[in-house]
Order: C-alpha cells, then structure tokens, then sequence
C-alpha cells in the first residue's frame, strides 16, 4: 500500500512538472493494476483536495508522449521527421 501512495504522489509531481510519464508507467515499475494504482490516486487527490486544482483539471497535452513512443516504433532516421510531423498536427489540433 506505501508503494501504491508514493507511485500516486510520484505521478501528482509529474502531471505538475509537466513530466512525459503515464499513470501506467508506474503501474509496470510497481507491477500492480492500472486501475488499483487509479483508485489510490483519486483517493489521494480527494484526501489532498485536489480535485479542483489546474494540473488535475486540464486534460496531460499529448505532446510530452510524441518524441517517447516515435522512439519505440523504430522507424530508425525518420523518427524526428515522423514525430515532429505528429507534433504539428497536435498543434493543429489545438486551435
């Protein structure tokens, strides 16, 4: 259950920081369930009042995410072309 607090306050500072990190990536590191890991950090952020707070409020920009996964699908020289082809069209997106 610790690990469960502090991968949820862990993911707080993240969404703070503006920091490329899913709720799901904390979730592999401490090897339990999405969903167990969502419960604790709803949980935390009602305990901590933070419902309402603006790094809670706005949806995470899907840009931090780009540059990470054009990475894993390996297209090799190309990746700073796909990715910063997929970061105008967020950007696009936006307007």
């Amino acid at each position: 259950r610790t690990a469960h607090v502090a991968g949820a306050c862990l993911y707080v500072v993240c969404r703070q920081e503006g920091k490329p990190y899913m709720l799901i990536d904390f979730s592999d590191c401490l090897q339990t369930n999405v969903y167990v890991l969502g419960a604790v950090f709803l949980q935390l952020c009602r305990l901590l009042r933070l419902e309402q707070h603006p790094i809670l409020q706005r949806p995470v920009d899907p840009s931090l995410f780009i540059h990470r996964f054009a990475d894993r699908l390996e297209f090799g020289r190309k990746m700073h072309g796909v990715a910063n082809t997929a970061l105008r069209l967020v950007a696009s997106m936006k307007r």
